[in-house]
């Protein structure tokens, strides 16, 4: 299933490419070299996707944005519908109506946890 990036997510990356934070990993743009552990590398939308599809998500209808230890956060695209998910289970928890609410939520979770 083809998918475009939100139009706000490229907004993010402009400013920040992803973000590692508390346990929370918004994915970069590309696959990069981890600056806190030497020889490390965080994987970019592209890995983290392709990753999850073999995961959790073997019909592709989901482009993931983000995770956690016990979440992901994405884009539905058969509901066409930002969502959170729990990793364990095919439960959608939460619906956001725009990626930039799914990202206040993804960084309020961040800060919390």
């Amino acid at each position: 299933m083809f998918a475009e990036i939100a139009e706000d997510y490229a907004d993010f990356l402009r400013i920040t490419d992803g973000l590692n934070f508390n346990g929370v990993f918004i994915y970069p743009s590309h696959t990069l070299p981890s600056s806190a552990h030497p020889g490390w590398y965080i994987d970019g939308l592209v890995e983290e996707n392709l990753m999850w599809r073999e995961a959790v998500d073997p019909e592709g209808t989901y482009l993931f944005y983000a995770d956690s230890d016990i979440n992901l956060w994405g884009y539905n695209l058969t509901t066409s519908q930002y969502e959170l998910r729990a990793k364990d289970c095919d439960d959608v928890e939460e619906v956001y109506e725009s990626f930039d609410a799914m990202l206040g939520d993804i960084l309020r979770y961040s800060i919390e946890t």
